[in-house]
């Protein structure tokens, strides 16, 4: 978390909230509110479905600027970006500034010279695509921590934290890899992630209480929302590589943390289980008031609707200030342990070579042929780093961060999902065919439905029909009724059912009542009755 003074932990709580931004360009201009419309910040630490170790996520900016000065290269330029929270009569009247990081833009549109201009930005992880090449292949970690630092301020201008390491031995194989993806690798060695500090600067971390509470008041309605029935609870860490896995812990009735990692030893691995083992959290969805000083990485404390405080790790969170604020958070997990190796390393604004069998090329290129002749991008990805893909989404941007529509298939499905704000590839998939048999959709047409058995509803809550076998049940799970088509002596019969009891049918072009002894016929305000002596009364109902 960033820190900030105790009248801002104050302020930020409060009912009466005054916001202001000012970006400065090159380290020189200024932009203030009367340019600045707003700004929409994408922060990621973890890059897959499960709490995973190693990930090297960008974070994003987005920047819509009024009337903004046009005799600036938006396009090889870099700003940092800064909220000021109005802090009135705490000793005096001032504004409290809270840093949101140093960004380098790749995107600046304009549709009516500058009178309107969207940026796009990402932090420094944007510089770091050279590649890097250890200078030594037995060393010490705190050796290939030192040399990692060292070339990525000589070769990408961003520096690297100092940090001192265990005494580790550590055997570097030679790999074709960039900064980042190194970057991932040597965090994943101290059982971190790698992120971007709001100075700039290039850091290993781990999820850290920030001590911030958001309790009902300061959620928006329906604002927290758990996306796992029960907390999850690590028992288990899989790390190492496909032809050396390092296990620790035992998986079966707990959440598995995986990461592939050429660096890592045994004696890591011990090291990092030993600090995880037992780590819990609740995966869920908080929509709130907002704080620019908390970041991805921290943990905060949120309240469901019963008031029962729930630990939420900030993996994803996407903040927006314009006049107002307000934030997103994501804390991912699913409840079945994973044991599949994931690297963690696809993530915003950055691709990683992939090599391409003959056939999967032909696709490729069979794809992007026709996708592109009416819109669209295609992409064949290696998600858990064995350079054999294993995955294809379809875009409608080239970059899997900006892109708003996406159609993702792999092994377990294939599903569509759209997101006004980018980032659509983590979901929700409305849209989807799981390869369990599942398909969700909120509208279906079909020509002719084959099917043995139909549900809608709940039969064991609430209102339901179920048809199957030539039986159609509806109502409710108390008391349901039923629609039954049969035959007596090769006539069809379409019959009514209560419970199991037959009350009427259809039969020979005939409709027949029966079992009325406690019922009756209506029509409008008068009836049928059937009398326990056998007698039929006509007579006007209440």
């Amino acid at each position: 978390m960033y820190s900030v003074s105790e009248n801002y932990i104050s302020q930020i709580t409060s009912n009466d909230r005054t916001f202001y931004v000012r970006i400065t360009f090159n380290s020189s201009l200024v932009l203030t509110g009367a340019t600045i419309q707003n700004i929409v910040l994408d922060e990621l630490t973890n890059s897959t479905d499960v709490l995973t170790m190693g990930c090297a996520c960008s974070h994003k900016m987005t920047i819509n600027l009024i009337n903004a000065p046009s005799d600036i290269d938006y396009n090889n330029s870099s700003f940092t970006a800064e909220v000021g929270l109005l802090i009135p009569d705490k000793p005096v009247t001032h504004t409290e500034w809270v840093s949101l990081g140093k960004f380098y833009v790749s995107d600046a549109e304009t549709n009516n010279d500058f009178k309107n201009l969207t940026l796009t930005a990402y932090d420094g992880f944007y510089k770091m695509t050279g590649k890097f090449v250890p200078t030594a292949s037995e060393t010490t970690l705190q050796g290939l921590y030192d040399d990692f630092k060292t070339q990525l301020y000589e070769d990408c201008g961003i520096t690297l934290k100092a940090k001192d390491c265990p005494p580790y031995a550590v055997s570097v194989p030679s790999l074709d890899i960039t900064y980042k993806q190194a970057a991932g690798y040597i965090a994943g060695c101290f059982g971190e992630f790698a992120r971007f500090d709001r100075a700039g600067e290039l850091e290993f971390a781990w999820y850290t209480d920030s001590g911030i509470e958001i309790s009902r008041s300061l959620q928006y309605m329906g604002g927290f929302k758990r996306t796992t029935k029960n907390l999850l609870v690590v028992t288990s860490l899989s790390t190492g590589t496909k032809e050396n896995p390092i296990v620790r812990g035992v998986g079966a009735n707990g959440t598995n943390i995986n990461f592939e990692n050429p660096y890592i030893t045994a004696e890591m691995a011990d090291d990092i289980f030993t600090r995880v083992n037992n780590f819990t959290y609740t995966p869920c969805e908080v929509k709130w008031r907002g704080n620019p000083a908390i970041m991805a990485g921290d943990i905060v404390t949120a309240y469901d609707k019963d008031n029962y405080p729930h630990t939420v790790l900030i993996m994803n969170r996407t903040l927006k200030v314009g006049g107002s604020c307000n934030d997103t958070i994501v804390c991912k997990g699913i409840s079945e342990t994973k044991s599949e190796f994931s690297n963690g390393f696809e993530s915003v604004g950055q691709k990683i070579e992939r090599v391409y069998t003959t056939l999967e090329k032909t696709i490729l290129d069979a794809t992007n042929a026709i996708t592109g002749n009416s819109g669209g991008y295609v992409e064949i990805r290696d998600t858990n780093g064995d350079s054999k893909p294993d995955e294809i989404l379809i875009m409608d941007s080239e970059d899997i961060v900006q892109a708003t529509k996406v159609w993702r298939w792999n092994k377990e499905g294939l599903g569509y999902a759209e997101n006004a704000a980018g980032n659509a590839y983590l979901g929700p998939y409305r849209t989807a065919i799981t390869a369990d048999g599942k398909i969700n959709a909120d509208f279906i047409v079909t020509g002719t439905l084959n099917a043995d058995l139909i549900k809608i509803g709940d039969e064991n809550f609430g209102d339901f029909i179920r048809i199957e076998d030539g039986l159609m049940v509806f109502g409710n799970s108390a008391e349901p009724v039923s629609l039954k088509l049969g035959y007596i002596n090769g006539t069809p019969q379409l019959a009514f059912y209560s419970g199991e009891t037959r009350i009427a049918y259809f039969s020979n072009n005939s409709f027949e009542i029966e079992n009325l002894t406690e019922g009756k016929i209506r029509f409008q305000n008068f009836g049928f009755i059937p009398r326990a002596s056998g007698n039929l009364s006509f007579t006007k109902l209440i």
